[in-house]
């Protein structure tokens, strides 16, 4: 139901919809005491967040309304629910500074950060924070990037890079009063100087994502330093290919290149960088991804898709003539050909994003479901 889109700005009928569906959510929203029930409701006020969107309508108050109450209730309530509202708030609460109403809400979410025990929802509170942005949120989040624990500081990275992604550029106005905060720029301050300073990489490695959402090409001559250094250590290099593929250096490429081509016992590492360079466009990027594709069934379904994903990216038609072929040679195995399919299919799909994404979007993970993931069969599982 949340992957329903209908639009009550359109007309009656789609209104109808909306509240028809949210009348359906509503029945499975009461908390029970069954524990595995209440992980089967936690994916409600998702889906609810997904259909409303960010506003403040009626009814967007009184969803919002009832997800604080689920974080301020003295019941005992399953942690996935109040992870659930967390992410919920993220996406439907407008900053305080926009919307007096929903500060005290914004408020709640703060207040249960510093309460709960369960450190999950204590980081879905910090990335709702960064969907929400505004700046009492910043100023806190900021706070806990410098000074929290290794782990805090990790979510608060990726919550500041949300937070720079979607704030708008700051332009100089003519007689504006005082000076105006560049969030983009001072998120981009904050975060290269914790690169250069944090010695943890899983820390540095949520750094380099969140430098790449807001764009600081400033940082990108020390990653692409610290890529070098550390080419072979898969749980880092793969996030500095993809930082430095989310902030367009295009000077990265070539080096990019080179790790995807030395990394064929890291799977992990050779699909993050064959995103990274999908994503950057880089010339010569088709031909080293056409290879990697004839050859992937020898590195399994992971490089694959990757692959197959980048290539979607580049949308190179000199691509398709070759895939061609590849998808009608039944020399190839059929998992090659299979993946030719898929980044034919994506070349041709107008949406950036695959069609999972919308699923896997703002989704609890944390709330396990076999229909979501089982390793195999489950919907995030397939590409």
């Amino acid at each position: 139901m949340r992957l329903i889109d209908p639009d009550p700005r359109v007309d009656a009928r789609h209104r109808r919809l909306l509240w028809q569906v949210l009348q359906r959510l509503g029945k499975f929203r009461d908390p029970s005491t069954s524990k595995s029930r209440q992980s089967v409701q936690s994916h409600v006020a998702p889906a609810v967040a997904r259909l409303l969107g960010r506003g403040s309508t009626p009814d967007h108050q009184r969803a919002k309304q009832d997800l604080v109450d689920q974080l301020g209730s003295r019941r005992k309530l399953h942690a996935n629910l109040l992870q659930s509202a967390a992410l919920g708030l993220g996406q439907l609460l407008l900053p305080g500074e926009d919307l007096p109403a929903d500060a005290e809400s914004g408020k709640a979410l703060w207040r249960h950060y510093d309460t709960t025990r369960d450190q999950q929802t204590r980081h879905f509170i910090l990335i709702a924070a960064g969907q929400i942005g505004g700046e009492t949120n910043f100023e806190r989040v900021a706070r806990e990037f410098r000074t929290g624990k290794r782990e805090i500081q990790a979510w608060a990275a990726l919550s500041l890079g949300l937070m720079a992604f979607h704030a708008p550029k700051v332009k100089p106005q003519a007689g504006a009063q005082g000076p105006v905060k560049d969030v983009r720029a001072m998120t981009g301050l904050l975060l290269h100087g914790g690169l250069l300073r944090i010695n943890n990489r899983d820390v540095r490695a949520a750094i380099a994502l969140g430098l790449g959402l807001c764009g600081h090409k400033a940082a990108a001559a020390d990653m692409r330093r610290l890529l070098e250094k550390y080419r072979r250590v898969e749980e880092f290099a793969g996030y500095l290919c993809m930082g430095l593929a989310l902030m367009d250096d295009k000077a990265a490429g070539a080096q990019i290149q080179a790790v995807m081509g030395d990394s064929s016992r890291r799977p992990l590492l050779m699909s993050q960088a064959a995103l990274a360079l999908g994503r950057l466009r880089h010339p010569g990027a088709s031909t080293t991804l056409r290879a990697l594709l004839q050859t992937g069934g020898v590195f399994g379904t992971l490089t694959l898709a990757s692959t197959a994903t980048a290539m979607g990216y580049l949308a190179d038609p000199k691509n398709v003539a070759p895939l061609i072929r590849i998808l009608g040679d039944t020399g190839h195995n059929s998992l090659v050909r299979a993946f030719a399919a898929v980044a034919l299919g994506s070349m041709a799909e107008n949406d950036p994003l695959t069609w999972s994404a919308w699923v896997a979007m703002n989704m609890n993970y944390s709330a396990a479901a076999e229909t979501l993931s089982n390793g195999s069969s489950g919907i995030l599982d397939i590409l």
